[in-house]
């Protein structure tokens, strides 16, 4: 039970971290980077919707009681902050509403988690 409640409070630290990367989504504070173009923001994406796959498959094991996908999902929190810097590096233009409506479809997968 402990072990459950531990993984569960993993998820859920994961999980609000990666809802807040995709709130602020292109509200780049380094207004010296440049900006790329959609393509390659689109490219990237696609990259982390199969990243967001196997984060969602893993945490599905662990909530099933798979304590070696718990072992799994320690490092996790650090793999979302580099996902984050590498969105970062994108202005709020680079943002269009068909990206904006991927990475809300994105989130919608770790929200099916709860």
């Amino acid at each position: 039970m402990k072990n459950r409640l531990k993984c569960l409070g993993i998820i859920l630290i994961i999980c609000m971290v990666s809802f807040a990367f995709i709130a602020c989504a292109g509200k780049n504070a380094d207004t010296n980077v440049e900006s790329t173009n959609s393509n390659e923001l689109l490219e990237l994406l696609k990259e982390y919707d199969v990243f967001i796959d196997s984060y969602v498959e893993l945490a599905q094991r662990m909530l099933s009681g798979d304590m070696e996908a718990a072992s799994e999902m320690e490092g996790y929190d650090e793999k979302f902050e580099e996902w984050a810097e590498k969105f970062d590096r994108f202005s709020e233009d680079d943002f269009t509403p068909e990206i904006l409506e991927r990475l809300e479809k994105i989130g919608e997968k770790i929200g099916s988690l709860f």
